[in-house]
This record gives structure tokens, sequence and C-alpha cells, in this order.
């Protein structure tokens, strides 16, 4: 990768350094974290070289408030996972839990723009990440988003504030991945995933 490449992606997505959800209580190490190696292991995805998974590690992070919103996941529409965070480090075979059940979720809810899901892992809700406006009604031949968001509490933390928190942060993400589209963006395969966990749709809000 070049410097070039590396300066054009800090100067095209400037919230990585900044506080913008409020205290952060939990801090990302310096060095490669075990979600990270784990990410390298579980992701079939071949992220463009221009964007730098640390960085996105580093963005997921400063969503993160524990207690309560302990988890967050960067997937594609098609259900590959591209990197996620987590404290504490969560097996990765619940992170693909999570990558299939939001999946699911956002083709059964996307004509409201959000998922939301209460799970055996909490309450989950998932956001797009799109460059393009969405309006009512959305179809299944309406360009898909370039990734989603899943983000994953406990039941202490309201609806309202994790589907905000996770708009804010799909909504800075969008405007750095919207020159990567075509590179980004590929249709789901027709056989849908199979997920263990056992959840019931959350209510849904207008």
């Amino acid at each position: 990768m070049s410097m070039s490449m590396k300066q054009d992606w800090s100067y095209s997505h400037p919230i990585i350094d900044v506080g913008y959800v409020g205290p952060r209580s939990y801090q990302p190490n310096p060095a490669p974290s075990k979600n990270e190696l784990l990410t390298s292991q579980v992701t079939p995805i071949r992220v463009p070289s221009m964007l730098v998974l640390s960085n996105l590690t580093n963005l997921l992070s400063q969503i993160i408030s524990l207690p309560a919103l302990h988890t967050a996941v960067l997937f594609t529409p098609a259900g590959q996972l591209v990197t996620f965070v987590s404290e504490p480090i969560r097996p990765k075979d619940e992170v693909r839990i999570i990558v299939g059940l939001s999946g699911e979720v956002w083709q059964e809810t996307r004509e409201q723009g959000y998922g939301m899901v209460d799970s055996e892992l909490g309450r989950i809700v998932v956001v797009p990440v799109e460059d393009v406006e969405r309006k009512p009604g959305s179809t299944a031949e309406d360009p898909l988003p370039l990734m989603l968001i899943a983000l994953n509490s406990d039941e202490s933390m309201e609806w309202t504030e994790l589907q905000a928190k996770g708009k804010l942060v799909a909504t800075h993400l969008a405007r750095s991945l919207s020159k990567y589209r075509e590179f980004l963006v590929v249709r789901k395969p027709s056989t849908p995933p199979t997920t263990s966990a056992i959840a019931s749709p959350a209510p849904v809000r207008s």
C-alpha cells in the first residue's frame, strides 16, 4: 500500500481520532487485537487495499459504550464479515451468528431503513452504510448499501439510543466508502444463511 493511499484515507475519514459519541470507556490497543486476528481467520471478503482495516476497527471501537454496548460488527450485504470490536473478546462463532442474524433481519426490515431484534445474544440493531438516499418502501431492486453495521448491547440500552449510535457511525463511514462502491457491493447469494440464535423481532419504531 502506498503512502498516498493511507493519507487519502486519513483525510477522507476525519472522525477516526475524534470521540464523536461521547466519553469512551473502551480504547483499542495500539498492537493488533485478538479481534483483528480472529477477523483475519473468518473474513472471506477482500477489502480494497486503499481501505486500512485497522482504521475501520478503530472507528467501531469509538462506538463501544461499556457495559451496555459491547459489540460492533461491520459486514457486507452479502453476509461477509469485514471487522468487529467486542469487549470482552467474543468467540468467532458468536460473531458469525450476529452477522447471519443481522443479515436476515436487514432483509426483512429493509423498507424501514434499519432492523432490530431481541436474541439470546442480547439486543441487536442493524443499520446500513449508504451513499445514496433511500426512499420509503425500498425494494430488493434498489441499490444495496455499501456495508451494514450491527450493534449488540444488553437490555439496559434503549432501542432508540442504540439505533442513533448506529446511524451516526454509518453516516460518517459512508462519506469515506462511497468512492469504493464498485469494489464493495456484492449481491447476496440466493441461499439464506442459517443461525442458531433464538430471536424475536423487536417492536417496530416509527
